[in-house]
């Protein structure tokens, strides 16, 4: 994600899994944050009242919990 960044077309919306394989969700949005002004939202199985807290307070936009309906 990060790489993809700089490319072209620019990116204009990430939607970001707290629960990733290889990294961490809040780490990468907080990452995301410091080098563009991207709209993050968070799309995640955490359901927690809490974990929408921590997702917003490290960057995210809006935070959804899974599953949902359209």
């Amino acid at each position: 994600v990060l790489a993809r960044l700089g490319q072209d077309p620019p990116v204009s919306l990430i939607t970001l899994d707290l629960t990733l394989e290889h990294e961490d969700g809040l780490s990468l949005v907080r990452e995301i944050r410091a080098r563009r002004n991207i709209p993050v939202i968070m799309i995640t199985g955490r359901t927690a009242p809490i974990d929408r807290v921590i997702g917003l307070e490290h960057g995210a936009d809006d935070y959804i919990a899974k599953p949902f309906d359209m």
